[in-house]
């Protein structure tokens, strides 16, 4: 997954790198656990009578942790039901991370505090849903043409790009959301809206994908107040869906004002005397924008002469 994909936006870079570094650990969590399992059942076979003090000792001594429930979550629950726990907690971080990447966009707008909240809203939602969303949010904000034909994604952010399927995309991303509240605030248990949720997310799919990437895996309710069972191998391709939507979206919106915010913010004034000759002027063009931040950024003109207007490089500069 990689923690270094380049963005415009800062904000992007951010969820990209929270999705990572989640993932950093729960899967090596996830593997540690699996072989705690082997040691204590291992260990249980042996000294049968075992109980959870000697267990403490045995397994937990030096970790300053007490392992008191250490014989009911390695013997007694089972090993599905732990990584349904694991999925319910990605799930809970990642939709975490998205809800708050949507918070520091907007955050970045001109926009007054009302229509934040609004478009922070709306953004995560297909345009048909009763805020107007997607497509709403995006008549707020306006376009901006700053680095249309500027910037190119790498090849790690291009291939999740998907301009064309954000609707579906935000259709699966409305089903997660759903399932999130469920077992939030609904005691696990699917109600009516994740009913109808489940129903248009299913109808997105095609041929196994959602756009250009896969459909995530889940397991299907069927009715109000039956048990939600999250998937792990489901919620691990529902980040793979978020990171879709945050190249996209990274896409969309440096087509809109929040671009000229953004740069503003980010790039450092270059006030000292630039080089001569064309390549020397390409390549010291080329780091005001830090490639380890930004993707490749080409000096068109409007660029050149919104820099210059910022006191981001020397009026006296011609690319």
């Amino acid at each position: 997954m990689g923690d270094n994909a380049r963005y415009v936006f800062r904000a992007s870079r951010d969820a990209h790198k929270s999705i990572t570094r989640l993932f950093d650990f729960v899967h090596p969590t996830a593997i540690s656990l699996w072989n705690l399992r082997w040691q204590v059942q291992g260990y249980l076979k042996n000294v049968s009578d075992a109980d959870a003090r000697t267990l403490e000792a045995r397994f937990a001594s030096g970790s300053g942790i007490g392992a008191g429930s250490l014989k009911r979550a390695t013997v007694e629950t089972t090993w599905d039901e732990q990584l349904e726990n694991f999925a319910s907690f990605i799930l809970t971080n990642t939709i975490a991370i998205f809800e708050d990447y949507f918070s520091a966009i907007c955050d970045v707008s001109s926009l007054t505090n009302a229509q934040k909240r609004q478009v922070e809203k709306q953004l995560q939602f297909p345009s048909g849903a009763n805020n107007g969303g997607f497509s709403a949010a995006l008549t707020t904000l306006g376009t901006s043409s700053l680095v249309s034909g500027a910037v190119t994604w790498d090849k790690r952010t291009t291939r999740r790009i998907d301009e064309t399927n954000v609707e579906p995309l935000l259709v699966c991303y409305r089903y997660f959301k759903e399932l999130r509240n469920s077992l939030a605030h609904n005691g696990g248990r699917a109600g009516q809206r994740q009913l109808d949720a489940q129903s248009e997310f299913a109808q997105t799919i095609s041929g196994g994908k959602i756009g250009s990437v896969k459909a995530p895996d889940y397991n299907p309710f069927n009715a109000v107040d039956e048990e939600i069972r999250p998937e792990y191998r489901g919620v691990i391709g529902f980040s793979e869906v978020i990171l879709h939507l945050i190249a996209t979206y990274d896409s969309v919106l440096s087509k809109t004002p929040i671009v000229e915010n953004e740069l503003r913010a980010a790039l450092v004034p270059d006030k000292l005397t630039w080089p001569t000759s064309q390549i020397g002027k390409t390549r010291r063009f080329n780091k005001v924008f830090d490639r380890n931040k930004f993707p490749k950024f080409t000096p068109t003109p409007e660029l050149v002469a919104f820099l210059k207007t910022e006191g981001l490089i020397p009026l006296s500069v011609t690319i």
